[in-house]
């Protein structure tokens, strides 16, 4: 376990030498450098420094990783992420970094992105002001109140690059998804198709919807470019409102529940978005439903097309079911600045 003195010298090096203008979070790979975890804060501080100054002097892409690493622990130290093609701002970077000399003023105006998260200490010596600001994302070109980061008098915030590989999200969670009882076998569906009189049935009643609902949010909710996508999609048609949005498709769930077979999934999502900065802030609720029939208990639609396979006396029935879903995210306003775009195909 590291002594306190050394994470709080990670802490204080990591915000103040390298948050405000080569911090990124969004990396190709890991770049790992073996550490002494002996001696004072200063030589710690030291060769903390002189690793960073190494890996800098790379020719590294503007994803690369740095981690820092300890015998028998180890600390994620925040991502390097340096335009390699200004030659100038990295030499004075590492010169910084092993002589201590400023870099000018000219080379840190070089943002690496157009938005950066404001981030305090988190100290009692944090002003009101700055502390609102914690956490909120804001552009280059449109400073808050307060000014950006660091430009007031001995201000010790810093600017965390906004990087939409890694920033921008739309979490959706799901709710009242549970099962009634014990899961249905095939069997169970078949005997209340020849003897439940057509009553509908709840997927929930057959212990079937929480892999049901877990397959779906494999397949459209974690997905990025599906649901989080159309739904970022419908709040930028009405940025700064409110905004709805309608989806259903067919899901083959065969593999999951056999008798369920294909079915219809699709719902409702109604939010709000809030938009500053080019930032796209948005919330609200998503209405699930599921539909589908069971007939033609022996499979054989898809040898006889069309044809009328009921067994006499049986009575098809529906299934179905609903849940209910929140969603929250962040995204960029413009599009072309977003990986939350909807896939052609959707």
């Amino acid at each position: 376990m590291l002594s306190r003195t050394v994470r709080h010298t990670l802490g204080v090096f990591a915000l103040s030498h390298v948050g405000l203008d080569v911090v990124a979070r969004h990396s190709d790979g890991i770049d790992t450098v073996p550490m002494d975890p002996g001696g004072s804060r200063e030589q710690v501080k030291k060769s903390l420094a002189g690793a960073c100054a190494d890996i800098l002097s790379k020719n590294l892409s503007s994803h690369a990783a740095v981690k820092i690493q300890w015998p028998g622990t180890s600390i994620q130290m925040p991502e390097i992420a340096l335009d390699t093609a200004s030659l100038a701002y990295k030499r004075a970077f590492e010169t910084y970094l092993r002589n201590g000399t400023p870099v000018a003023l000219s080379l840190k105006q070089a943002r690496p992105t157009t938005h950066y998260i404001w981030r305090t200490r988190g100290d009692g010596k944090v002003r009101p002001s700055h502390a609102a600001n914690n956490g909120k994302i804001f552009a280059w070109d449109d400073p808050p109140p307060t000014g950006h980061p660091g430009e007031d008098y001995g201000c010790r915030c810093t600017a965390e690059p906004f990087v939409p590989a890694l920033n921008e999200h739309v979490d959706i969670t799901f709710s009242g998804v549970s099962d009634a009882g014990a899961p249905w076998s095939t069997w169970d569906f078949v005997q209340h198709y020849l003897f439940g009189e057509g009553r509908d049935v709840r997927v929930r009643d057959t212990g079937h919807l929480r892999v049901i609902v877990a397959e779906y949010r494999r397949t459209v909710v974690d997905d990025h470019r599906r649901l989080p996508s159309q739904i970022a999609s419908a709040a930028r048609q009405n940025m700064g409102g409110a905004f709805s949005y309608d989806f259903e498709a067919p899901y083959r769930m065969t593999g999951v529940v056999f008798s369920i077979g294909s079915t219809v999934i699709g719902g409702v999502a109604r939010g709000t978005s809030f938009l500053k900065h080019g930032i796209l802030t948005m919330s609200g609720t998503c209405a699930f439903y599921l539909e589908d029939a069971f007939r033609d208990a022996a499979d054989l639609f898809n040898v006889f097309p069309g044809q009328n396979l009921d067994v006499p006396g049986a009575r098809p029935y529906r299934i179905y079911d609903t849940w209910r879903g929140r969603f929250r995210g962040k995204v960029y306003a413009d599009a072309s600045l977003s990986r939350f775009v909807p896939q052609k195909s959707e």
